[in-house]
């Protein structure tokens, strides 16, 4: 096999950097704090992992999917 390994991309690595350095800091606040703020992050941050997964899996989903995901 002769395959041509891609070398890697680092132009975004700056702006990847970036974002993640301010996710990091959205999320540290609540699991800081605990309880409540935590619950609540943990609750957003299901429900949109909830709509991605029904958007990628059903490009003609109806409202009742993204309640009761199958």
């Amino acid at each position: 096999m002769n395959e041509e390994v891609k070398k890697p991309i680092w132009k975004n690595l700056g702006a990847r950097l970036v974002s993640a350095l301010i996710f990091a800091a959205i999320c540290f606040v609540p699991f800081w704090f605990g309880g409540l703020p935590w619950a609540l992050l943990v609750f957003v941050l299901g429900i949109l992992l909830i709509r991605e997964w029904v958007g990628m899996t059903d490009g003609t989903a109806t409202p009742y999917a993204f309640v009761i995901p199958a």
